[in-house]
């Protein structure tokens, strides 16, 4: 739930100490990202929009020295140069034991300076989200945990992908006995305050501290006898590859696709490969697929927050025999038409969501334009 912003007194100097008091209180808020910016006031993504946090404009240097002190050494400079930074940030509300997470992104930019710089905070909860807790329809939960495949979350930056997944795997861990691996970029939600039975693990890998790339980390999960494997993000096609091999080989794969639909997911993957490999790779995704869910959230009408409207398809038997009877460049045509039979698209999701009140009107227009 957001809370009104409150009058927050300009720090003297921006560093280490006034970033995470600010943290503090604009997490308790609400607010989900915060943006520091050269020679720009903070602001804050609060209430479905960004919101301005006090009148001082953080400078270079000051920024520079925040995010050495967050991260490495020489982490600004390398930035200057060009390399991003995406790393995750705690914060201690008193105790090991209560603490804020976030996920980091350094950039470098071009405000007043070549070394200017762009930080931006995602909060993260403390504990990964219950699967209840999504607002999921029990088809979609069941369909979550097949018994080997890929299970696909697509969205924009910022959807809640990382979320759903999360809730995922709690569910997975409390229900015990499996081992989970993750690589992710960077490790985002923790698993350590979740009841797990005796049988359940996961182990959780950052790339690329512990793998160069999330293709070769996957090649090192099989090598390590896991039941579910979680891969970050599949958009080049050496990740790809191994995620889809990993399937075949009788693991269950979870996976962020960045796509605008469930239509367009599939073969915007193949799109990674080389023209002739296209139409090969295009039908393994879909022999390995076994559910795909695009979400994005829109800004609730009341202003307090923001609601998931999703589209997803379980791709069954007959699903997949329509599909490969076309060219999968038709697919995104052919799979528009079975989530509107289905009831299952984002426009009519949209419309549910505005009929229950939470969304505006043009909220709604605009994902019925775009769909």
């Amino acid at each position: 739930m957001s809370l009104p912003l409150p009058e927050l007194r300009d720090p003297v100097r921006h560093d280490r100490d006034s970033l995470d008091s600010l943290l503090r209180t604009l997490v308790s808020v609400g607010a989900s990202d915060i943006l520091l910016v050269s020679e720009s006031p903070v602001r804050a993504y609060l209430r479905g929009r960004w919101e301005t946090v006090g009148t001082r404009a953080v400078k270079t240097h000051e920024l520079a020295d925040i995010l050495n002190a967050i991260d490495m050494a020489n982490a600004s400079s390398m930035v200057a140069s060009g390399t991003a930074r995406n790393i995750a940030y705690e914060v201690s509300l008193g105790s090991r034991e209560s603490r804020l997470r976030f996920r980091v992104n350094a950039t470098g930019t071009r405000r007043s300076g070549p070394r200017d710089l762009k930080i931006v905070l995602r909060s993260i909860p403390d504990v990964p989200p219950t699967l209840e807790s999504m607002g999921l329809p029990p088809e979609l939960v069941a369909a979550l945990f097949p018994l080997d495949g890929l299970v696909g979350v697509a969205g924009a930056t910022g959807s809640g992908k990382s979320t759903l997944l999360a809730a995922n795997l709690r569910e997975k861990l409390e229900r015990g006995g499996c081992h989970i691996a993750t690589a992710e970029a960077p490790i985002e939600f923790v698993y350590d305050k979740v009841e797990t039975r005796e049988t359940g693990i996961i182990v959780q890998s950052e790339v690329p501290t512990h793998h160069p790339s999330f293709g070769k980390a996957v090649e090192e999960m099989l090598r390590q006898k896991p039941d579910v494997i979680l891969v970050g993000e599949s958009r080049d096609a050496e990740t790809i590859s191994n995620t889809v091999l990993a399937c075949q080989t009788g693991h269950t794969a979870y996976t962020t696709i960045h796509t605008n639909g469930v239509g367009e997911t599939i073969g915007r993957m193949a799109e990674a490969f080389p023209g002739p490999e296209r139409d090969a790779v295009a039908s393994k995704i879909l022999a390995a697929m076994r559910v795909l869910v695009h979400q994005r959230l829109i800004r609730k009408a009341d202003g307090s927050g923001r609601v998931a409207v999703r589209e997803w398809l379980v791709f069954d038997r007959d699903i997949k025999r329509t599909l490969m009877a076309s060219p999968w460049s038709n697919w995104p045509f052919l799979i528009g038409d079975i989530l509107v039979k289905r009831g299952q698209s984002a426009s009519q999701d949209a419309r549910r969501v505005y009929e229950a009140g939470l969304i505006a009107e043009d909220s709604l227009l605009a994902i019925e334009g775009g769909a």
